[in-house]
Parts: C-alpha cells; structure tokens; sequence
C-alpha cells in the first residue's frame, strides 16, 4: 500500500511539474538563445471561515453544507533558472513547498436513498442461499431426467442417489450444511442442518409448479424495505503538508529528462472522521474514525522520463496510521457472518480498533533497500522485516524480496484457535518461537517462496 501509494503520488507531482514548466517556457521556446532567472520569495492561497451550502432544486429534501475554519497553499523561497542554446532548454527550480494547511473542516449531507444495512443484509442472505439455490437446480434437472426415464417422479433424494441421477461427492451437494426433501408435486425444500451457520433459519421453498423459489417474509421485508433518511458528517481537525525540494529539469524536442531531489517531506492527517446515521437511529449509526495518519520521506532522489519512466535512487520514507477505528451498525453486527469473523478475533462489542500500520523504507541504491513492516490490533500483532532488491523499468518497479521475516502474534484465542485448525486441516505445523509463529519469505514479491 505505501509503495503504490509512494509511486502514485510521485507521478502525480512529477506531471504538475512538468505542466508548470512547460508553462513557464511556452513563450520562450521560440525565443532566441539566452538566459533568464526569476524568484519569487513567497507564494500563497489563503481562505478563513469558508462556509457554502446547497440543495438540489429537482429533491428538496437533500441539503449539503461545508464549513472550512482555515485554509493555506503556497510556496516560497522559488527559484527558477532557464537556458536555451539551439534546440536544448534546460531548466532548474529550487523551492520550498508545497506547504498546504487545512484546519476545522467540516461536511454534512442530509440525503434520502437506500438503506445500505438492508442492501448487504440482503447481499448476505443471498450469499447464504446460494448453495442450496445451485443444489435445487441440479436437483431439478435430475427430477425432469427421471420422469422420462421411468415414467414417474423420484419419491425422495436417495431415489436419485442410488439411481445415480444426482451424487453428493461432489458440489454443490457435497455441502452438508443444507439437507433436501422432495414433496413432489408440489415442492422441493431445503432446510438448513444443525452445522449451517443459521440453523434455524427459514426453509428455501422451491415451488414445481412455477419453477420458482417462493420468498419468505424475512425476505420479502428486505426486498420492500423504504428509503432512509440519511444523515453524513465528516470532521477534520487537520491537514498539513510541509516539502523542501530541489528540481531540476532537460528539455530537448525528443523527451523531457528530470530529477527530483527532496530533502524532507511530511504529509499528517489528524482528527478525521466520518459517520453515517440512518433515520436517526443510533444503534445503526456507522463511524469511522482515523486520529492520525502520517507519511513522511526524506533525502530522496528521482530520476526519469517524464510519461515513461520513474527511477528512485535513494529515498527513507513511513507510512503510519495510528488508532484507526471503525463502527458496525447493529444490523450488520447480528449477521451470522459478521457475528462468527467478530467472535473468532475476539471482539464483544461493535468497534473493530487497528491500533498501528506502520511501514518504513529504506532505498540505499536503485537496486537495494530494506524495510519494517507493523500490523497490530488488540486481537492480532504482525511484524514484517526484510532486505529487497529491485528492477527498475518503466513506472513500477520489480520487487524481490530477501530474508523476509513475518512474526504473528496471535492475541484472541479465537486467532489463535484459527491458526491451530489451519495447520490441522492443511497437515503443516507452523515454526514457532514461543507463542509467536514464524514465517519467512523469498522471490518476487507478487509470488514469493513461503517457508513455514
């Protein structure tokens, strides 16, 4: 995620850049040979109590409203050298900045649409039914098969069985979770078994008749479930972004060559939230919160083609998020899906807490770095740390990894019984040093060789 998050945010200043330069030199490309210098100690955008609010003509129900405390965009300390002889520009621009600066932000929208707890209850339910669906089709099938064959309709699912119409070795009917009953002509039912993940949920009735499954009324008040009044607020309490950067770049009529040297670089998000209210129904109330989240990069040193190639030479960034937290409405937290994932890491209530990602680089060379991967919550710790090498061609490098080691920690006892029924159901046994288990990997990074 960093990495791709590094290159993407490296392409994109590196074409603004490019625009701006080419800005800057459209007018004296055509000029004779010569040279010109400008500065421009500081540069600024400035906005203080910024307040905008709008409804829709066409739903006058819908409002929206943004309020922004402080605003601030600049640079300073610019410095922008130009050269032309014959058909070679070159240009050099030293600055300090971007700095941006976004304080007491915040966003409200009052809208009236689906209710997006009832669309994934229903996505659920039919994740759920699909099994039996597939299974009551292929049942049917066998059924139509029979009657030509021997004149009469199979009495129950073993007639088919044992008259090898159907097999249960194999899916879908290999899933012991659902048993099938024929009351022919009637109807075909499937009923969940005592191991299904809602045992006493409702039969799935398929009428012969109609070829059609009936729908229950737990479905049918999904299905036909109103529109909610939806309430969304997002808060931020800050945005800064501080660079120092040295830019220089060749053009010639062919390609435009650059380098981009930055000393430091810091980009922190902190006090940002976002909840989603329906109905004004708390318990069903969504949050998610993020209290910080820091990337930050130092002494690096670009090099490329602009449009074709990116080369990093050098580069010490971290990506770090800290206390992110999310809140489950009480809808999706009485699922039998959600329910079992929750239980199983040890969560009793409807925050699932990460309490740390972090990821550090270090880029010695173009070809060699290495980095610190952090992944802890209060059920699960995961450290990763390595050495890599890369293969630098076009705008995403190849990665090989070296000496990779993953330490998981497991925490919650439904983890680690997790991990325990992983290893017996796939006949391995994990290396462990202690009650950490140790995982090492080697190869490329998209397909690595895994050692237990």
């Amino acid at each position: 995620m960093f990495k791709n998050l590094m290159f993407k945010t490296g392409q994109s200043k590196i074409k603004f850049f490019k625009y701006f330069i080419c800005m800057a030199t459209i007018g004296l490309y055509a000029q004779p040979n010569g040279k010109l210098q400008a500065k421009l100690p500081e540069s600024e955008i400035y906005l203080k109590d910024f307040e905008f609010e709008w409804m829709p003509s066409i739903n006058n129900y819908d409002i929206h409203r943004i309020k922004i405390n402080e605003f601030r965009f600049g640079f300073s300390d610019l410095d922008l050298a130009y050269q032309k002889r014959d058909s070679l520009i070159s240009s050099k621009i030293t600055f300090s900045g971007p700095d941006l600066t976004l304080k007491g932000v915040s966003l409200s929208s009052k809208v009236r649409s689906d209710n997006w707890i009832t669309n994934e209850k229903i996505r659920l339910l039919q994740k759920r039914e699909l099994i039996p669906r597939q299974s009551i089709e292929l049942i049917t099938k066998a059924i139509d098969l029979h009657l030509i064959d021997q004149g009469s309709l199979p009495k129950s699912i073993n007639e088919l069985i044992i008259k090898n119409y159907v097999t249960m070795e194999s899916p879908p009917l290999n899933d012991y979770s659902w048993r099938y009953e024929l009351y022919l002509p009637e109807k075909i039912v499937a009923k969940p078994t005592q191991i299904n993940i809602v045992p006493n949920d409702d039969f799935l009735i398929f009428d012969w008749k109609s070829r059609s499954f009936q729908i229950n009324p737990k479905s049918d008040s999904l299905y036909n479930a109103p529109l909610a009044d939806w309430e969304y607020f997002f808060e931020l309490k800050e945005i800064s972004q501080n660079y120092t950067s040295k830019m220089e770049f060749e053009f010639d009529p062919q390609s435009l060559e650059y380098d981009l040297m930055m000393e430091r670089g810091k980009f922190n998000i902190s006090g940002a939230s976002f909840t989603a209210l329906p109905n004004n129904y708390f318990k069903e109330q969504s949050k998610i919160s993020l209290p910080d989240l820091t990337i930050e990069s130092n002494d690096m040193i670009i090099n490329g083609l602009i449009d074709s190639s990116i080369v990093i030479h050098r580069i010490n960034g971290r990506f770090r998020v800290r206390n992110f937290e999310i809140k489950i409405p009480e809808g999706i937290i009485n699922e039998p899906e959600v329910e079992r994932i929750l239980e199983t890491l040890g969560i009793w209530n409807n925050s699932l807490m990460i309490r740390l990602v972090e990821m550090e680089i270090n880029m010695i060379n173009q070809f060699t770095g290495d980095y610190v991967l952090r992944f802890h919550t209060p059920f699960l710790k995961i450290n990763v740390n390595g050495n890599m090498s890369l293969r630098q061609n076009g705008f995403i490098p190849k990665v090989r990894l070296n000496n990779a080691v993953i330490q998981i920690h497991p925490i919650s006892l439904g983890v680690k019984n997790w991990i325990n029924s992983w290893e017996k159901k796939n006949g391995k046994n994990l290396t462990r040093k202690g009650g950490t288990v140790i995982i090492k990997l080697e190869g490329p990074i998209e397909n690595p060789l895994i050692w237990y």
